[in-house]
This record gives C-alpha cells, structure tokens and sequence, in this order.
C-alpha cells in the first residue's frame, strides 16, 4: 500500500529531484538572508551616535582666488545649531551671511551670495558653494562660484581654527 502525500510533500520530493531548482532555491535563501542582515546591520549603524567635530568658532584661510596674484585673508565663523551651521564667511574680505550651512559627521556645506557689477550693464547675483572635510584643527575647502558675468575655477584652500 502507498501512503497518500501531501501537497507540500509531493513539492518537496520534485524540489529533490531537481537540482536546478534546488540550488534556485538555496541561492534566493541565502540572498534572502544577506539583505536581512544588511539593512539590521545598517540600522544598528544608524543608531551610533554622529560624531561630529566641534566646529564652533573662528577660522582662517589665505585664499588664492582664480583671477588674483594676491592671497585674501579670508575669515570663517561658525555657530553649530544641530541640523544647521549659522554664520559668515567673508569673500574679498568682505564678511558674507552663510545659508544651507550643513555638517554631516566631518563634511560642511553651505553657500554664499555677491553682487557683480560691470559698469552700466547692471547687477548680477553670484553664488559661492563651499564643501569643506574637517579634519582635527584645520578644514580643507573646495569653493565653486557660480553666476556672474564670468565663469570661475573651483579653488581649493584650508582654513585654520583661531
């Protein structure tokens, strides 16, 4: 006398016997069980508080700008307010107000706004974008200019902390 299967039972010995199938299967387990332990891994990391380095304060950095001989000395001061950096940057020496001032972990962004005028056409605005890696005592800045009535170079420079 058989014994009657069941439907599961009757999957389970077409699975056996085929090992095409088999190794599918085994393959999507173990892909299955890498994600899982990927995104609980990443969600652990999540929770590790973000070490940011202390930013508040005064900084200086010679400027070298791409249409200039002459290094600016150019002054930096921050005010870390949690999700935002509040403060001035100056450009030409002239201090400027920073806005969308971001610090990720040891990465600063944030922008600057001038005025360009070239005799009687007018004003046009510029936008100066700042990324910045924090490392212990100094930032190493990359500067993009945007807009104006000339295209820029990106300059790179560091600032110190005073």
């Amino acid at each position: 006398m058989s014994q009657i299967k069941s439907p599961l039972a009757k999957i389970l010995d077409r699975i056996k016997q085929n090992p095409v199938i088999a190794s599918v299967l085994t393959l999507l387990t173990v892909i299955t069980a890498l994600s899982a332990f990927t995104e609980a891994s990443q969600h652990l990391w999540d929770m590790i508080p973000d070490t940011r380095p202390n930013l508040n304060g005064t900084w200086i950095a010679e400027v070298k700008y791409d249409w200039q001989n002459k290094p600016f000395q150019e002054i930096f001061i921050f005010n870390d307010m949690g999700d935002k950096i509040m403060g001035t940057a100056s450009f030409l020496q002239v201090q400027r107000a920073i806005s969308e001032g971001k610090l990720q972990k040891n990465k600063l962004t944030f922008i600057t706004k001038t005025q360009e005028e070239i005799g009687s056409t007018g004003m046009k605005e510029t936008t100066h974008l700042y990324r910045g890696e924090i490392q212990q005592n100094q930032i190493i800045f990359m500067m993009q200019t945007e807009g104006g009535f000339s295209s820029h170079l990106p300059i790179e420079f560091v600032a110190k902390r005073q």
